[in-house]
This record gives structure tokens, sequence and C-alpha cells, in this order.
């Protein structure tokens, strides 16, 4: 004989009654509720000459949360009396104006290592920040070229440089916390003698003078609700989390070689290697490049770099030139330069908020290598720039970045 079925009223009086009842609705996302913002944070001018000069810390006005800083360099010469020449070529002015450039916060912490003026462009030109090849320093529309000859303004230049923070404009992800003035970012400039800026060719005379202004862009912080009472993110998903640029250097010879590279313990999201030679001024230099290189993970290989192919993959993903022959020029690549951009190019394009998902996790005891078939007879400074992210956790660094 079949049971009859239970009810349970107990269950039945629990439910609710009429309409359905309301979850509590989710914030309005940071970059929806906030404004982006922009405001000069600084501006002086600086006399150079023989010797380096080391300029006072800069501290960056409280607003918000940052962005970048766009920097803008406009070097002037008065009363010239020498017949000034161009470095050009692969050396690294006019961006070896600046020494080095580092940003720490209040605690005295680095954001970023002392970075060298070419390193900053560098990082303008293929960290994917902003969209390339518009990004390219060169072609910037406040960009110009050094006069040369015996005028008496000869030597004269201008360029605009970005110090980045935020990696994806999306989620504002990395941009930095700014919103107590008693812990202020700081920024600390070294210039260059005169002569190391033009090394091997001729320097202007006279009085020559830097002037420096720094415009800031910043998210506003939103209120924790909107005039209809919904609720607000106050902050960016993953705040806390930043980007970091660290260096390596080795001294290299003919041959293969074998290098490891150190910065490991963070996510890599690319890196720029830069290969000089010993020849006059340490030029840049694609002639003593491996035609093969390999990148190794803990003894397993990621990449295998044909010397050609890897040019192409850089004008592809960057849009940087067709002509092969043709760099160290507006809308092309530079000599001596090749970037690892395999991290941040999983739709094969580099762009400001591209997804990811193949960023490098690494570990302190991560083995990373760089192999070189083998290096030119000339070679001699290998020079590794590396984008890595020091992640909240890895909420932060996954979240709203489906793609």
């Amino acid at each position: 004989m079949a049971t009859a079925p239970t009810v349970n009223r107990a269950a039945n009086r629990q439910q609710p009654q009429g309409n359905a009842q309301r979850s509590a609705p989710q914030p309005i996302p940071f970059t929806r509720a906030s404004r982006r913002k922009s405001q000069q944070a600084y501006q002086d001018s600086y006399a150079l000459g023989a010797t380096i000069v080391n300029a006072r810390p800069i501290e960056i006005p409280a607003a918000g949360f940052l962005r970048y800083l766009d920097c803008l360099f406009d070097f002037n010469v008065s009363g010239n009396g020498a017949t000034v020449t161009s470095p050009g070529g692969t050396l690294q002015f006019p961006w070896n104006l600046i020494a080095n450039v580092q940003v720490t916060n209040a605690a005295g912490d680095s954001i970023t290592v002392p970075l060298e003026g070419y390193w900053l462009y560098l990082i303008n030109k293929y960290d994917g920040t902003q969209p390339s090849p518009k990004c390219d320093p060169y072609a910037d529309p406040d960009f110009e070229v050094a006069t040369t000859g015996a005028g008496a303004t000869a030597g004269s230049f201008q360029f605009r440089l970005r110090i980045p923070f935020e990696l994806d404009p999306r989620d504002a992800f990395c941009a930095l916390p700014n919103l107590a003035a008693n812990k202020a970012y700081q920024v600390v400039f070294s210039w260059n003698a005169l002569a190391t800026i033009w090394a091997g060719f001729v320097p202007p005379t006279g009085t020559t003078v830097l002037s420096l202004t720094i415009d800031m862009e910043y998210w506003s912080q939103p209120q924790a609700s909107n005039g209809e009472g919904f609720p607000q993110q106050t902050e960016p998903g993953g705040v806390g989390s930043v980007s970091l640029y660290r260096v390596q250097q080795d001294t290299v010879s003919t041959g293969g070689r074998v290098l490891q590279l150190y910065n490991v313990g963070n996510v890599i999201r690319w890196g720029a290697f830069t290969l000089q030679s010993s020849a006059a001024n340490t030029p840049r230099t694609d002639a003593d490049w491996p035609a093969i290189s390999y990148l190794r993970l803990n003894n397993d290989q990621l990449f295998l770099k044909r010397l050609g192919r890897w040019e192409s993959e850089m004008r592809h993903r960057y849009g940087y030139g067709t002509a092969a022959v043709t760099k160290d020029a507006a809308g092309f690549l530079d000599t001596g330069v090749f970037v690892l951009s395999d991290f941040m190019v999983q739709h094969e394009e580099v762009v400001p908020d591209g997804p990811r998902d193949q960023y490098l996790v690494t570990l302190d005891s991560t083995l990373f290598q760089f192999e070189a078939a083998v290096f030119g007879a000339t070679a001699q400074r290998f020079v590794y720039l590396q984008n890595e992210i020091k992640p909240k956790d890895a909420q932060s660094l996954y979240s709203l970045n489906i793609v």
C-alpha cells in the first residue's frame, strides 16, 4: 500500500508571500562610479652643465588613485657658441638626459628601481599600457628633435615620457592609492652632464636649462553610494597590487651563454632585452644578437626565439614599421632591443586591457633562464628590463579580466 506524501507545513510557512524576496544590489563598479581626473603635480627648472645634477625629491600631491605621471622635458639652450652635432643613431639620446629616475612611497620603499632614461623610454614604447604604435615617444606631438649647427639655440630638444602605475584602465588594476597628504609618493630625478648626454659628439655651450612639468592622471574616490542610494565601490578591485620594474645587467662576450634571470618571485608581465657592443659609445647592436635564443622555466623550454621571427613578432604585436632595415625612428623598432611580450599577447596583440591568463607566476625558487646560441664578436653589455606584478592576491590578478 502506498504511503501518502507528508506535507511540511512549517516549510510552507517559511516561503515568502507575494513578491519574491529581493537580493541586495551589487555595488556599482569602481571605474564606473569614479571619474578620471588630471592636475599639475610639479613644475621647475634645472641648470645643467659639466656634472651630474641630483634633483631634490618631488612629492606628488594627494588625490585619488594614481594612474600615471606625464612628464614633459623641455631642454633649452641660449647663447650657444659651438657647432653642435647630434648623437642620434643607436645611442640613447635624447632619453639619456635622465641619468635615472626612481619612485618611492612614504616609507621609502621603491615602486621602481632607479631607471635610466632610455629604459623609461622602452617602458613607454613596449609595456602595453598605451595603444601602440601611437604611444611611440618619437611620434608624440611634443617631441622635438635636437637642433644642430652653430646657432644660438642649437642643442635644444623636447620629449614626453610617462611613469606608469596602472596596468589596465578597465578595472584600474595597480593604480596606486594616493589619498593621504602625509603619505606622499616621491619621484627623484638625476640629470646627466652634457658631455654624457652628447657622448662622442659636440654638446652645446652657453646657458642650458631643463624645464620639467609633471601632470598626474588619477581616478577620483567615489562616495559609498550615489545620489539614488545605490552602493558604489570606493576603491579599485585588488587595491594594494603594485606594478614593479626591475633591471638586470650582465657582461657578455662572443660565444654561447646561459644567463639566469634573477628577478623572480612575482608575476612577470613582460621584459625587454637590450644588447650593447664594445664599439665607441656602446651603441646598441643587432649584429651581435644570437640567431637563436631560448627562454627556459625550471629547465623546461618556454620559447624558441629565432632572430628574424622575433622581429616579425614585435612588428605584428605592436604595429611598429614594415621595413626590416628601418629602426630608431618614429613608428619603428629599436636596434638591439628584443621584447618578450608573450605573457601579455594571448590574442597576438599588445593592448592596454588584454587578458592576464598567460602572465608568468614565479616563486623565489623559480629558475628562469635566457640561453643565447652565440653572441657576436663585439657583444659586451646585456640588459634585461622586466615588468612584474606583486598582486594583493590571486583574485585581484584575474578578476574582471575575462576577455
